[in-house]
């Protein structure tokens, strides 16, 4: 018989595991943003981020790289999640802020982008979820 609230309460047996996946998702997407920040891409992400007017863009990419890459790591070993995700936060923060003035630089959509600021609020809310480093007090 159904449950008029729920049509099927099994399945909330398992709402655990969905911080966890969220957790994957982002941690995969900025893991591989670094990467390519760090790897096949980095002369054309350096002049984007000279044509900005940055003094060093070298060293500027490779900070963005180490926040992108550490944050991701953080987030998908689930150590210091809600840290990781305050950082990463603030940095799809701006890269949303700045979409329409540095297009050179800044690839995704501002949909990817408020889709990413929605799962981290979650993940800053709901925690590490099951299979972390981190374990709710």
């Amino acid at each position: 018989m159904l449950n008029p609230m729920n049509p099927f309460p099994e399945l909330l047996t398992y709402t655990f595991f969905m911080p966890t996946l969220f957790r994957l998702i982002v941690g995969l997407y900025f893991l591989l943003k670094g990467y390519l920040r760090l790897g096949p891409y980095k002369n054309a992400y350096q002049e984007a981020i000279s044509a900005m007017g940055f003094k060093n863009p070298k060293a500027t990419r490779i900070v963005i790289a180490l926040i992108e890459v550490i944050g991701a790591c953080m987030l998908i070993l689930g150590w210091y999640t809600q840290i990781a995700v305050i950082i990463l936060g603030l940095w799809t923060a701006l890269l949303l802020k700045y979409k329409g003035t540095h297009k050179q630089f800044i690839h995704g959509s501002r949909g990817q982008y408020l889709f990413l600021l929605v799962i981290l609020f979650s993940l800053l809310i709901t925690g590490a979820g099951a299979m972390a480093l981190d374990m709710p007090l």
